[in-house]
């Protein structure tokens, strides 16, 4: 998924994240709902006077959220893009590790990975630091957008894509 956002009148901000099928939100629901079927069961439990189970359920229910919680914080990825007037600067998340680079918009370049359909695999920038893979997680959908919306602010690839990797 890309996002763009307009931070000021000459800034634009453009946010990378892979597709989910479950939403943070859905994420949170489901955290919820089993918090609430474990104290359901403790107090069933309780209720029939095996109440020596309960913190064992409690605790089950504690490391079931627990281990959910941690497997999303570290399958998180997500990649952001700082245009300013002057100079880009690139975000990476990965597995809760932040990652910065700092380019200078006036060298920096696009360059474009295609196979011989012509869909575009990759998607690079190169500048005086050296090359960054962005969005290596989309889609091809969503990596065209990228493309597009890269383009439109201005950096563009010295010829069109073909095939193979384009040089910057």
């Amino acid at each position: 998924m890309v996002r763009v956002k307009s931070v000021n009148p000459v800034s634009v901000q453009l946010t990378l994240e892979p597709n989910q099928s479950l939403s943070s939100e859905v994420q949170l629901f489901v955290v919820i709902t089993f918090v609430v079927f474990f104290v359901v069961v403790a107090m069933i439990f309780l209720l029939l006077g095996a109440w020596m189970v309960v913190p064992l359920i409690l605790l089950e229910g504690a490391l079931l959220v627990f281990g959910l919680r941690l497997v999303h914080d570290r399958t998180k990825i997500k990649e952001k893009l700082s245009v300013g007037p002057d100079s880009v600067h690139v975000l990476k998340l990965v597995a809760g590790k932040k990652h910065h680079w700092c380019f200078r918009r006036s060298s920096l370049r696009l360059k474009v990975g295609c196979n011989h359909f012509g869909d575009v695999q990759k998607v690079t920038l190169c500048g005086d630091l050296g090359m960054l893979d962005v969005g290596h997680f989309l889609n091809e959908s969503d990596r065209k957008q990228l493309l597009s919306d890269l383009r439109s602010l201005g950096f563009n690839c010295k010829k069109t894509p073909q095939l193979g990797l384009l040089v910057c």
